[in-house]
């Protein structure tokens, strides 16, 4: 294999997760998906489920079942991925469609496990299947002797916390364990993959395209702008936006539509029921679009069910119209119409003009969704890749190779990204009456004057411009007691409001801890006698931070020389 390295993604998603990897014999070529879960039919990906049956004194687990191995009719812990970051989808503008539509199997949230334990032992699963597949396909041997680098994809939406969160998950699972291991957004993998099956004429210098994700229980978004062919770079043209209106819910109102129409004495039994929901899965969803036939219908098993005209059951099978299927689907395509029409209204810049919309994940796979959605987004081009629902394992594979060799994607790359929080640090500074609240006003006995305390200033504002080549920099300034330790922490907030508040209020969370060391600088600060009469330090420095695909890196600075990485701690 051409340097004796393997990529290794992982897709990890709300219902479903998959895993892609650099081929084997030359990593410029197409990347490969696992199709073995173990247990279960070949798949592209794996139901992100959990079932536990127990747990011993200690807290052990016992008899974890995961992905196919928990049965359609067993309860299960689903979708506790989004519980790394509980508040993203929660917001005013954000659709959360679960609060209609819950899943009668799914268990409550399990209180006595933490959403990091859930996350943990499922990527644990995940990666001793993968490597299982692995060494099945090329022996354990030929995988011990390469470099393996390992990706797990985020959601471009969530914070920073919570994809560190997701980040140290797969490291306690194994992931990454003696090899490097990096995070990256979902969409912008997205992007890498769609960007091979576009046509090289399609997009053209200055046109805006919308890559949107929609997965089983999640829709998210993102819009670039094409600033160079060639090399290819692009840049986010509009804040990334995002919501809880995926293709399981359409699952979700047709059974909730079912059971209202043949009632609880129908005769159908468990197993029968699971029967008709697979079947509805595997043909009625895939397979609808409106071709403005009104009698076309669809038969599905309903074994145990007796006969009945009102509920459309007729020898043993329920009667689907297109009536039915719209009704199960347009409540959910109505709410991805809605995210793809704001995030276009959203894009900022010079070139407004968009060119396509790039559909992938699972429930972009729908043909009614494709449907409805090229209808409402016309003249705009809806560009639909080859494999929609392995996009986002196969595009990080082909973004991180790409990184290192000249692969088919070219060194494609993103020059900036939008802010999709604004961030800061409290701060005070000499009082001004005629720009100051009189409540924030006090006497610093250091300086010997009146000062404002709880000032907020932004270094990051919400929508603007983030480099991964020019970082932005924090300047402090301190006042240290002499003989007091120069290890200093700084907590930094963030905030979500379209307009960052002034003052530091209620509406701003805590971001992160981050911890400098200044003790190699001492021998260079200055020492003062403040107003008190005591001796200090005061202490200029700078931090500096750098904002990539899915994670900030900060170093701090001084008098001009970089000194070395800040400990970062997410809040």
């Amino acid at each position: 294999m051409a340097n004796n390295r393997l990529t290794i993604a992982v897709d990890f998603g709300t219902t479903y997760s998959g895993v892609a990897y650099s081929n084997p014999s030359d990593e410029s070529k197409d990347p490969i998906l696992i199709k073995d879960w173990g247990s279960g039919p070949t798949s592209d990906k794996v139901p992100t489920v959990l079932r536990y049956n127990g747990s011993d004194k200690i807290g052990g687990v016992l008899g974890m079942k995961w992905g196919f191995e928990v049965k359609h009719h067993e309860r299960r812990q689903e979708w506790f991925k989004l519980a790394l970051d509980p508040m993203i989808y929660k917001a005013e503008n954000c659709v959360d469609m679960t609060q209609s539509y819950e899943h009668d199997l799914a268990d409550p949230p399990d209180y006595s496990r933490s959403a990091t334990k859930m996350c943990t032992d499922y990527l644990t699963a995940l990666r001793k299947q993968t490597q299982k597949a692995l060494e099945k396909s090329y022996g354990a041997s030929a995988l011990r002797t390469r470099q393996i680098d390992w990706v797990i994809t985020v959601p471009a939406v969530w914070s920073m916390k919570a994809k560190a969160d997701t980040l140290k998950c797969a490291q306690e699972a194994g992931i990454g364990a003696g090899s490097k291991v990096t995070i990256v957004s979902e969409p912008e993998a997205a992007a890498a993959y769609a960007l091979q099956t576009i046509e090289p004429m399609t997009l053209k210098e200055g046109h805006n395209f919308v890559v949107c994700d929609a997965g089983g229980g999640t829709v998210d978004l993102i819009t670039y702008r094409l600033l160079n062919l060639s090399p290819l770079e692009v840049e986010e043209s509009a804040i990334s936006s995002g919501g809880k209106c995926g293709g399981t819910f359409v699952n979700r109102i047709f059974e909730k539509m079912v059971m209202q129409r043949i009632g609880e004495k129908s005769g159908l039994t468990d197993i029968g029921k699971h029967q008709m929901l697979q079947q509805f899965e595997q043909d009625a969803k895939r397979d609808f679009q409106d071709t403005g036939d009104p009698n076309e219908a669809w038969y599905l098993p309903v074994p145990g069910a007796a006969n009945s005209s009102s509920a459309r059951i007729s020898g043993g099978s329920l009667i689907v119209s297109v009536a039915d299927m719209k009704k199960c689907f347009d409540p959910v395509v109505d709410e991805v119409i809605k995210l793809v029409n704001t995030q276009i209204s959203g894009i900022v810049g010079p070139s407004k003009e968009v060119k396509a919309v790039v559909l992938v994940g699972g429930f972009g796979g729908s043909r009614y969704l494709q449907q409805r959605l090229r209808d409402a987004i016309a003249p705009i081009e809806l560009l639909c890749p080859a494999n929609q629902w392995g996009a986002i394992a196969l595009g990080a594979v082909i973004q991180s190779v790409a990184s290192r060799v000249s692969a088919p994607v070219g060194n494609w790359s993103v020059t900036t990204r939008k802010a999709t929080s604004s961030m800061g640090v409290e701060i005070r500074m000499p009082f001004n009456k005629a720009l100051h609240h009189e409540s924030r006003k006090y006497w610093c006995p250091i300086e010997a004057k009146s000062m404002c305390h709880g000032l907020m200033q932004w270094f990051v504002e919400r929508g603007h411009n983030l480099s991964s080549k020019e970082p932005k920099v924090y300047p402090f300034y301190r006042h240290i007691r002499s003989n007091a330790s120069l290890k200093i922490t700084t907590a930094t907030q963030y905030s979500l409001s379209e307009m960052a508040p002034m003052y530091s209020d209620i509406s701003i969370r805590k971001h992160t801890a981050l911890k400098v060391d200044l003790t190699p600088v001492k021998h260079k600060l200055t020492k003062m006698i403040g107003a008190d009469k005591k001796e200090y330090y005061r202490i200029n420095y700078d931090i500096l931070a750098t904002f990539h695909s899915a994670h900030i890196e900060y170093q701090w600075r001084y008098a001009g020389q970089v000194f070395g990485t800040v400990n970062c701690n997410y809040i």
